[in-house]
Formats: C-alpha cells, structure tokens, sequence
C-alpha cells in the first residue's frame, strides 16, 4: 500500500440511519508515523468500556466501513490489525466544552468530542493552551480591604 501523508474523514451519507443506530456516522483514518494507520469513527454514548476488540460488532462495522472507503484497504484482514485500541469518547448535548467555568475560574473545562476525540482533540488543544496563554498574559489585580 502507498503511504499515506493525509487523513481522511467522511460521513456516511448512503446508509445514515442504520450506522447512526449502530453508533457510527464517519469514517476516519489517521496516519501515524511510517507505518501505522488510526482508524476510526465510532460514538456510542453511555458506552465506557475500553476493552473491545474486532469482535466487538459496531467495531467490525467500522473496520469494514473504513476499508469499503479507502481501496488500499480492502485486502486487509484480522491479522493485519496490530491491536484495537479503544478511547473513551464522553459526548455531550450541545458538542464540545471549551470554556472557563463560571464558578470556578481557574478552571478551564474541554470535553465532550464524543467519536472525534481523536481528531477534535489537536485543535482544542491548541485553543486550550492560547486560552490559558492570554489568561497569564494579563496584568493581575489585587484588591484588598483597606
């Protein structure tokens, strides 16, 4: 297979309802170093365990989702895969939280990515770090009682 120098996402437009019931609305694929590939693409709210495998169904979707997408895939198999490594994916109402808390303002909260954690989470990460960057650029005020 060539290698790959770009990532890759879509949404699954043709059968929308059936993967979004399974979990799963994109596909990603992610190029790691010189010869790994992240693939991707799952939200399953209220679902926390990490120990899945390929025989895990909505992951088996998944794997033969991303390979129906991108050709080079296709003769992959089992044996191919190194591992199934599976992050938490919390999601919330309203999508991701960036944003200092109202009652606690040393507190910058940043979730909810749900599935694209994975990706969402290098730019929140930088908007993140200039958030808290510009709060230590300011001049502090000290108010005291007299």
């Amino acid at each position: 297979m060539p290698k790959l120098n770009h990532s890759m996402c879509i949404s699954l437009i043709g059968d929308i309802v059936e993967s979004q019931k399974e979990g799963q609305s994109f596909v990603f694929i992610l190029p790691r170093g010189d010869d790994k590939l992240w693939l991707g693409g799952m939200v399953q709210p209220n679902q926390w365990d990490r120990n899945l495998t390929l025989d895990y169904p909505p992951i088996r979707r998944m794997f033969e989702k991303v390979k129906e997408f991108y050709a080079p895939l296709r003769n992959y198999g089992d044996e191919d895969v190194e591992e199934v490594l599976v992050g938490l994916r919390p999601a919330r109402k309203g999508n991701v939280r960036l944003e200092w808390d109202p009652v606690c303002p040393s507190l910058l909260h940043n979730y909810g990515h749900g599935g694209s954690g994975v990706t969402f989470s290098w730019g929140c990460a930088i908007e993140a770090s200039a958030m808290v960057d510009r709060v230590l650029k300011r001049p502090q005020i000290y108010l005291s009682k007299l």
